[in-house]
């Protein structure tokens, strides 16, 4: 199954549309205003959250954790590195590979890829691409990609602010 992720330019707070190979809406992304740490919801076509997403703010590095169904699926935590990002599944039996600079990267799991992230550029707004091959795995590869890209949106708004002065 492909899914379609779209960020929504033009919002106050973080907002995707997913849609399916058809284009049809499959879910809905909205982060929260005034929180500490990052807060995403993700509601199917019905408005029932199926996954949550919360960024643990006392941490060194990035780290999140996915909620799926109201249990905790995985934490994803950025780990230190100093030339090329690398991001570790805790409670997930997932591992990631890639370009995550140019969002080209594979998901993996026992060695098997199950899902691949491309982005397509020249777009209006972010806009990715997520091929996943085991549907049970569909919602932890959607997290997992919403999670990476608001590390690098992070990262990036940090060495902009720092560039600035």
């Amino acid at each position: 199954m492909t899914l379609y992720i779209r960020q929504k330019v033009f919002s106050w707070r973080s907002r995707f549309s997913v849609t399916d190979g058809n284009g049809a809406e499959r879910y809905a992304v909205t982060g929260e205003l005034l929180t500490f740490g990052r807060k995403l919801h993700v509601t199917d076509t019905l408005g029932r959250e199926k996954l949550f997403i919360k960024e643990k703010i006392w941490s060194f590095l990035s780290r999140y954790e996915l909620w799926i169904d109201g249990a905790c699926a995985a934490t994803v935590r950025r780990d230190f590195t100093l030339f090329r990002p690398h991001y570790t599944f805790e409670g997930a039996e997932l591992t990631v590979e890639g370009n995550f600079w140019e969002h080209d990267y594979t998901f993996f799991r026992a060695g098997e890829p199950v899902g691949r992230v491309k982005k397509a550029w020249f777009t209006w707004g972010d806009f990715y691409e997520l091929t996943v091959d085991d549907p049970s795995l569909e919602l932890l590869l959607l997290g997992a990609v919403i999670v990476i890209d608001s590390v690098g949106e992070k990262q990036a708004a940090a060495a902009a602010a720092a560039s600035s002065h």
